[in-house]
């Protein structure tokens, strides 16, 4: 597997496109992010929490390029938006 525009793959690299430029979706995302965050403050928590409640709404779609939003990428694009 080679990287996609800086990010692991293809794949990675699209769901993070949609994640960061769709709004509902972004808007969805950061809560996940700021609710991860006010629950377990550590560091290596954060994304776990984040991502599992990002999936639990978003697990069963593609994005509208047929990409999935499997935990590798959606974890991915959670925390390059959390270390904003």
């Amino acid at each position: 597997m080679s990287e996609y525009n800086g990010h692991a793959s293809k794949g990675h690299w699209n769901v993070a496109l949609w994640i960061g430029n769709d709004e509902p979706t972004y808007q969805f995302a950061l809560e996940c992010i700021e609710g991860a965050k006010a629950k377990n403050a550590g560091a290596t928590k954060w994304p776990k929490i984040a991502t599992h409640r990002f999936l639990a709404v978003y697990g069963d779609c593609k994005t509208p390029d047929g990409f999935m939003f499997n935990a590798p990428r959606v974890r991915a694009a959670l925390e390059d938006l959390g270390a904003e």
